[in-house]
């Protein structure tokens, strides 16, 4: 199959699964939207789904996120805090394009390799871990930003519980005050008794003395 045509229609595959993800997410497919929504960044990468979230890293395709993915950088993380000699050594490890005379590249490639491949293979390890390290300070920011919102949102609902707490016990000028908890209508907050003695005598039996 020419490269050319394979990669038209892996182009034109990606764009109608994007549209597809698209329409499950206004009817509200979650389900189809998230297995369409994978399909299209499969095929815009080129890659399975286990080295997917590699692609994110500027610079990195299918085959170079396989190459990582098998030196032991399964994400975005792990890049970012790797060296970038490393990198380097993750990236050229399985560089398969042969010479003429049908050998491959990688059994002689301390040999034959120029400085000029060297300097291109470290800048694009170098990109490589920049790009890694700005999508770790990305997520860190919207993380943060979330936090400060979900804050605000906690003291708004805080405060205005206490302003309808206070509403209920003291009620504005010109109504009735709301009652107490644990009153009756009619009766004071606290109830004496009935036959108290001293001041509290009822009138009668001071005339019968």
């Amino acid at each position: 199959v020419p490269r050319g045509s394979l990669q038209n229609l892996m182009s034109a595959a990606a764009t109608f699964a994007n549209l597809v993800s698209n329409f499950c997410q206004q009817l509200k497919w979650w389900d189809l939207e998230v297995l369409t929504g994978s399909f299209a960044k499969r095929l815009n990468h080129g890659c399975q789904v286990d080295v997917l979230p590699l692609c994110e890293i500027p610079g990195v395709q299918g085959t170079r996120a396989r190459a990582l993915y098998k030196a032991g950088l399964r994400s975005v993380a792990a890049v970012a805090m790797e060296s970038i000699e490393n990198i380097v050594k993750a990236i050229t490890a399985d560089q398969a394009f042969k010479l003429r005379s049908g050998r491959r590249a990688s059994e002689d490639r301390q040999k034959k390799m120029t400085a000029r491949q060297q300097k291109v293979d470290l800048a694009a390890a170098a990109r490589i871990q920049r790009g890694a390290k700005d999508i770790i300070m990305a997520q860190a920011a919207e993380l943060t930003k979330q936090s400060i919102d979900l804050l605000g949102e906690m003291e708004t609902a805080a405060s205005a519980a206490v302003e309808a707490g206070v509403g209920a016990v003291s009620a504005p000028k010109g109504q009735a005050a709301a009652p107490l908890v644990g009153t009756r209508p009619g009766k004071p907050c606290i109830d004496l008794p009935d036959n108290s003695t001293g001041a509290s005598a009822s009138p009668g039996a001071e005339r019968s003395h």
